[in-house]
């Protein structure tokens, strides 16, 4: 979103400068992604995410309060973490390898697993393909999922380690990660179909586009990295704090 309106300020402004792919480099980049994929899948990514959810029950969806289908807009609940209370917590902290990533997807993962009474569910997040980064506009953004099972009373530690370790699983040193094998193959393969609930860490959709001459107010629904879950944490981290941004669909609660 950031990289989209810098490009149209320019252009307003006359600057013509912004360096477009061509037609030739885009098919590279994206020939460069799809031999990543088959050599992904070549090394037995779709028999991992068959075996990483063998004992999830599929059937079981997050109950919310009031599931309407009818789209309608986007709400949100804001809060901030001091980095002081991070670093505190971090420090008190029995887990290995922590970063904000790991620990605020297993945390939201857990508390959604908890409160709705769902013992495992597909958690959505964004995995960007390192083939694809010459590509304006984040057109290489794959969505990837996080399984959350809290089954059989497994502690948040047990949950916390077996993800952390997930997250850079590879078939080979040096290859494709695991989480990097694309939608379609892991839905295919899985059998998740519905995402319901995501993470992302992404630049704060509500910070408004300036764009010189013109007035810009955000679609909050388009602007949201919510895309097609019903519920979705944001957050962006600062020097002093973390911004967070709980989104759901107003359709799905009283």
């Amino acid at each position: 979103l950031e990289e989209f309106g810098n490009v149209i300020s320019q252009y307003y402004k006359g600057d013509y400068s912004h360096v477009w792919l061509s037609e030739s480099e885009i098919h590279h980049a994206n020939v460069a992604m799809q031999d990543s994929v088959d050599e992904l899948i070549a090394g037995g990514g779709e028999e991992y995410w068959k075996e990483r959810v063998r004992n999830f029950d599929l059937s079981s969806a997050i109950p919310f309060e009031c599931a309407r289908e009818v789209q309608v807009d986007v709400q949100a609940v804001n809060f901030t973490l001091a980095k002081a209370e991070w670093d505190s917590l971090k420090q008190r902290s029995s887990l290995r390898r922590i970063s904000p990533f790991f620990v605020f997807s297993q945390v939201w993962g857990s508390l959604i697993a908890i409160c709705s009474g769902v013992e495992s569910f597909g958690l959505g997040y964004p995995v960007a393909i390192k083939e694809g980064r010459s590509i304006s506009l984040g057109s290489n953004v794959n969505s990837a999922v996080l399984p959350i099972d809290i089954s059989q009373e497994r502690s948040f530690k047990e949950l916390y380690n077996e993800n952390v370790a997930s997250f850079g699983k590879t078939y080979q040193k040096g290859k494709r990660r695991y989480n990097e094998l694309t939608t379609l193959f892991l839905a295919k393969a899985s059998g998740i179909r519905n995402v319901e609930i995501a993470i992302s860490q992404a630049v704060r959709r509500d910070i408004g586009l300036s764009i010189e001459h013109c007035e810009v107010q955000e679609m909050e629904d388009v602007h949201a990295d919510i895309g097609s879950a019903k519920m979705i944490v944001e957050y962006m981290e600062s020097e002093t704090h973390f911004d967070f941004a709980i989104r759901f669909r107003s359709s799905l609660i009283d």
